[in-house]
């Protein structure tokens, strides 16, 4: 009866001097005497396919690696010429200054550059060509992860500048606001003092009316100088309450209850501090 085999193969890479290097064996056996190959070998019966791998490895090439990992399986009939073969590729990574020394069934070992291999044996040449294109996938994949934060962060940057914009304009209107609110005050205290200036002036007016017409006029009775100096004071308390009234209303006071002096000097003193 006829049975399929299995063997392990093991990528060991490593850099140096910015280009990565793959390890290979010269195989001492046949098939394929003297060429090179991917360290490997058979699996024994009930052993772990890893284990089976760093132990061929370091069968091969006397190197002891702790951590691989499983690439692919390669089961093509006819890839080996002893028979139907089935192999798991391994992956594993070292540093320069590990040293590889040939044992067991290799002749030979040397370290090539990746980008520089020379024939090799059985399927070996797409097993490296299928580890290149993981590596690249892989790259690819970090490069849009990458990227794809990069976006986001200038995404969420721009969302916070336009949101600062905002702000700004907000800040901008509210100041204009109060400049011309700060305006509109400066104008109307200007006016109400134009206003009280007036009403003062009036009322200077009308006092000294009262005065002349006392002094020029002999013939009047003191009860006709006493009615003129009272008409004259209730103008000028009226003139007063005009005033208040009118500073109340610009700027917003509530008058509940306004004091009216009875006489000229309380009055001028009211409408000084008016003023």
């Amino acid at each position: 009866m006829k049975t399929i085999s299995l063997t392990v193969d093991i990528l060991l890479l490593r850099s140096k001097r910015g280009k990565t290097e793959l390890l290979l064996i010269e195989r001492l056996n046949d098939p394929f005497k003297h060429c090179w190959a991917l360290p490997g070998g058979f699996v024994d019966y009930g052993e772990d396919l890893e284990d089976a791998a760093k132990r061929e490895l370091f069968e091969e090439t006397s190197i002891q690696i702790h951590s691989l990992q499983q690439l692919k399986a390669y089961g093509t009939p006819g890839r080996d010429p002893r028979g139907h073969t089935v192999s798991v590729a391994f992956i594993g990574k070292t540093d320069e200054t590990t040293v590889a020394r040939a044992q067991d069934d290799a002749k030979s070992v040397k370290w090539f550059p990746l980008s520089d291999l020379p024939p090799l044996a059985f399927d070996h040449r797409e097993i490296v060509s299928d580890a290149e294109m993981l590596d690249i996938r892989r790259k690819k994949d970090a490069l849009n992860a990458s990227f794809n934060q990069q976006v986001l962060k200038a995404s969420q940057l721009e969302r916070e500048i336009e949101q600062l914009k905002s702000e700004l304009s907000s800040k901008d209107n509210r100041i204009s606001d109060l400049k011309e609110e700060s305006v509109r005050l400066t104008n109307e205290k200007a006016q109400l003092v134009h206003d009280n200036s007036e009403l003062k002036s009036l009322l200077e007016e009308t006092k000294n009316q009262v005065i002349n017409a006392v002094k020029t006029d002999n013939s009047n009775s003191q009860e006709q100088i006493d009615e003129l100096d009272n008409y004259a004071v209730k103008d000028m308390q009226d003139l007063l309450a005009m005033t208040a009234l009118q500073l109340a209303t610009k700027t917003g006071t509530k008058v509940e209850k306004i004091e009216i002096p009875a006489d000229y000097s309380s009055i001028e003193q009211a409408l000084e501090q008016l003023s």
